[in-house]
């Protein structure tokens, strides 16, 4: 039996990257809701988002994964900061899925877990 694996850097760029061609090769920070120190999810009106990824032109910026999304548009004025999407992550896999069903009877999928350390 032969296996294949499929990783996608920066997946929620990357799937917002596919609706938005514009976000290509621009400083793009892709922020979700702030965490609390001991690690619940917060409201994003009492936390600031964190950066879950950024473009390799945030990155140039000093953009970081894990800095608030205020304190990366403080060290890139320039940044465009875009809200994860779910809805749309889960349609890129799909796709992807799909993809690869043309090739395999059996897709299997398993989401890496995020991480602010990368």
């Amino acid at each position: 039996m032969r296996i294949a694996c499929v990783h996608v850097p920066q997946f929620a760029l990357q799937s917002l990257g596919r609706v938005d061609p514009s976000l290509r090769g621009a400083p793009v920070a892709v922020v979700g809701a702030g965490v609390d120190p001991a690690g619940a999810r917060a409201s994003v009106a009492l936390h600031s988002p964190i950066v879950l990824a950024c473009t390799r032109a945030a990155w140039t910026l000093g953009v970081r994964i894990g800095m608030t999304a205020s304190a990366a548009r403080f060290v890139s004025p320039e940044l465009r900061v875009v809200a994860a999407d779910g809805a749309l992550e889960r349609e890129a896999a799909r796709a992807i899925a799909d993809t690869l069903l043309g090739v395999s009877a059996v897709v299997a999928r398993r989401a890496a877990r995020r991480s602010a350390a990368g």
